[in-house]
């Protein structure tokens, strides 16, 4: 029994190690859409309306300054 629970844990945390892994190699994708981009300040505006989108709902109820600190 104690084998059998031993693998489950291990499959477990393969699978969310796994998981982790995968989305940090995705991190390091450059998305098409972005890298057709030859425009500087298209990037640029880009980048300011995200900014822009994070600051306007970041006074929504229900939502903490925790939730934030992440994007800085």
């Amino acid at each position: 029994m104690m084998k059998s629970e031993w693998g489950a844990i291990g499959n477990f945390k393969n699978g969310e190690f796994g998981l982790h892994q995968g989305y940090y190699n995705s991190l390091a994708a450059i998305n098409p859409q972005v890298k057709n981009i030859v425009n500087l300040s298209t990037i640029q505006a880009e980048q300011q309306s995200i900014v822009s989108q994070f600051n306007a709902i970041k006074n929504l109820n229900g939502l903490s300054s925790n939730t934030f600190r992440q994007f800085r």
